[in-house]
């Protein structure tokens, strides 16, 4: 990572995000956000992203987590496990600070789900850091049990093996957390949304975003901003 103090005109060095040695694991689709609490003026910088356990191929993955200040120093010791499930593969983790105190909201593609038949789906997860400000004024960060955002959902029957979820985009306003992503449920790619108040329940049924009839769609990279 690097920051930049001037809108980007320039940029400070290079900073090594993760605690583990160079080269030790592979480390991939890292996303950032950005909290300043209002309270203490406070400034944190969250940083999530893949993980792929040592010697392991992309079936057994981690989400991690480390915090910076707004010179971009580490918080914490050690980087920060989000999900709670191992053996499985964990994909394209989002995060929004939630909240006057900034408690992290993190989202991500898991595999820990078994289909029908041989299938495994890739369904999206959700964890929060809970807690109080602490001795530094930010949370101490102790993730909730991971859930799944998407509880219930029609399914086409060419889809039984297929119904998917990908790319997740969140953002947070108005003590509101609004979710997007790919979803695979009719047999086509399309965008779906929904919202939380507390960044683990999402409002039920979501809502389409895309309006195309076309058979076979394949929408891609929602964004969301608020």
């Amino acid at each position: 990572a690097a920051f930049s103090a001037d809108a980007g005109v320039t940029w400070g060095p290079e900073v090594k995000v993760s605690d583990n040695p160079a080269g030790a694991v592979v480390e991939m689709l890292p996303e950032i956000a950005l909290h300043r609490d209002p309270a203490t003026d406070l400034v944190t910088v969250y940083v999530v992203w893949q993980e792929l356990v040592s010697g392991t191929g992309l079936e057994d993955g981690r989400i991690m987590l480390a915090r910076f200040d707004e010179a971009m120093v580490r918080v914490d010791v050690a980087d920060i496990r989000v999900d709670d499930v191992d053996g499985a593969g964990k994909w394209h983790p989002v995060v929004v600070p939630v909240g006057k105190r900034g408690n992290p909201v993190v989202v991500w593609v898991d595999e820990r789900d078994a289909g029908p038949r041989l299938s495994i789906f890739e369904h999206l997860y959700a964890a929060k850091g809970r807690g109080r400000r602490g001795h530094d004024d930010r949370p101490p960060l102790d993730f909730s049990k991971s859930r799944a955002v998407v509880r219930q959902k029609t399914v086409d029957p060419l889809a039984e093996q297929l119904a998917n979820e990908w790319a997740p985009t969140i953002a947070y306003a108005d003590r509101r957390v609004v979710l997007g992503w790919l979803d695979f449920r009719q047999y086509n790619w399309d965008v779906y949304s929904s919202f939380s108040r507390s960044g683990l329940r999402y409002s039920r049924p979501p809502t389409r975003v895309d309006d195309s009839v076309e058979f076979e769609r394949l929408n891609s990279h929602p964004s969301l901003a608020y």
